[in-house]
């Protein structure tokens, strides 16, 4: 009797130490804000179609990837993206050009009518970067516009940000990667403007077709005190990263 009392007490202690495992799905997400000279600019008399953004085969997955080397990825078990986040990255992309109001029509649907412009990207990181004091929320993508009729390339850019996250969990991870996520279509679509303004006559309205647009040289961004914390250069193995500046 005594040694059932014994495993009976065994086996409880034992069930109240066990942790359960709870598995978390993240969103990129976040509400864009077109300013007031883009809206009164209203949207450029062209069709553009986004297709899917290709990605990097290490970050094809529901798993979210966490690297303390430059040369070894990790994955979480519990920490998952709701979606791939190819489609996350697209789908942001898409609502926020869309919710600009930059183009007269902007689609995804591949079987749709055949469109002026299409613009397509791929991710080359999508990650959370430690090093032994701070985490970092790294991203790293590239886009490019081609003109449809003449498949020339009319605009390309490349971008690698990274920004430091207020704590150590992967939800802080994700709310930075949506931060830089913005910043960079916010930058894609300035420059998108500049390039459809310079083809375009300042009365839109009375343009009923497009033109091809010549290739437009893009500068590099410049720093500045609304991003000090974002940094755009390639990152170094995590013991060599400079703390950023904080906001």
């Amino acid at each position: 009797m005594k040694n059932k009392i014994k495993w009976i007490l065994i086996i409880v202690l034992l069930g109240a130490c066990a942790k359960t495992n709870v598995t978390k799905y993240y969103m990129l997400d976040y509400v864009p804000e077109p300013t007031p000279e883009r809206l009164a600019k209203g949207a450029w008399p062209v069709s553009v179609r986004i297709r899917e953004f290709a990605i990097a085969e290490a970050y094809r997955r529901n798993q979210m990837v966490y690297r303390q080397s430059a040369h070894e990825l990790r994955f979480y078990n519990y920490e998952l993206w709701a979606v791939n986040p190819e489609y996350l990255v697209s789908d942001m992309i898409y609502k926020h050009i869309r919710d600009v109001k930059l183009f007269r029509e902007l689609t995804r649907s591949v079987g749709a009518e055949e469109s002026d412009y299409v613009l397509r990207g791929e991710i080359t990181a999508l990650e959370e970067y430690d090093s032994e004091t701070h985490w970092y929320a790294h991203i790293a993508l590239s886009m490019q516009l081609q003109e449809t009729q003449s498949q020339s390339v009319v605009w390309a850019r490349t971008w690698d940000y990274r920004k430091k996250v207020a704590q150590q969990e992967p939800v802080y991870v994700v709310r930075e990667l949506s931060t830089l996520l913005e910043k960079i279509v916010d930058e894609a679509i300035a420059d998108l403007d500049s390039l459809m303004e310079s083809n375009f006559n300042a009365n839109i309205q009375d343009k009923t077709s497009p033109q091809i647009i010549s290739p437009l040289t893009v500068p590099e961004p410049c720093p500045s005190e609304e991003s000090d914390s974002v940094e755009s250069d390639v990152l170094p193995v995590p013991e060599e990263l400079p703390p950023p500046e904080d906001i």
